[in-house]
């Protein structure tokens, strides 16, 4: 083996190159010489790679945080889901206590939901929605939504839903009874 630095023959089980004095790194069953340089780039990259990482598990977590936070926010995340046809975050969103006692899998769930959105984009034109006032009591929540939606022959539907809620370890779901999910028990 020769240094990449120097061009010196190096001899097996050397650290260091005898003629530059460049570290030698082991990478697998090979061996490579670094300058302190590349070895600074490497370490620069590798932290690099760590922030980002942390950065994209920190954005996830404020993306799904915030929709838990009062029965109006999980209602508004669960519309917003359904306008840019987001069934795992739907999924995500509903009370997981409902699916379990129900024998509710959450890929059967997924898969409904996305029939939903699918059957919704055929016939509705234009959708829209706004999330109103909610009543409070022992855990539980309605939300007022103010649904519209606009067919493609022009015909114009609005009408008032009360979306059904429910906190469970200080996180507010949508109830799966609203949903009316008994159907889909696999």
């Amino acid at each position: 083996m020769y240094c990449t630095n120097c061009g010196k023959k190096m001899e097996p089980g050397e650290r260091f190159c005898s003629g530059c004095g460049k570290p030698v790194i082991e990478v697998g069953d090979r061996k490579r010489i670094f300058s302190p340089t590349a070895l600074k780039s490497i370490i620069i990259i590798g932290v690099a790679l760590v922030a980002i990482i942390v950065l994209i598990a920190v954005l996830s977590g404020i993306r799904t945080s915030g929709a838990y936070s009062s029965p109006e926010a999980v209602v508004e995340a669960f519309f917003k889901a359904l306008e840019k046809e987001d069934a795992t975050f739907m999924v995500n969103i509903i009370d997981p206590y409902y699916l379990e006692e129900n024998s509710i899998e959450k890929k059967e769930l997924k898969k409904n939901l996305s029939q939903i959105i699918e059957v919704t984009k055929l016939f509705a034109e234009q959708f829209d929605y706004e999330v109103g006032e909610s009543t409070v009591y022992n855990g539980e929540a309605e939300v007022e939504v103010t649904i519209s939606i606009e067919y493609s022959e022009g015909e114009i539907s609005t009408y008032t839903e009360y979306v059904k809620t429910v906190k469970r370890d200080d996180k507010w779901y949508i109830e799966g009874e609203w949903l009316d999910l008994e159907y889909i028990q696999s």
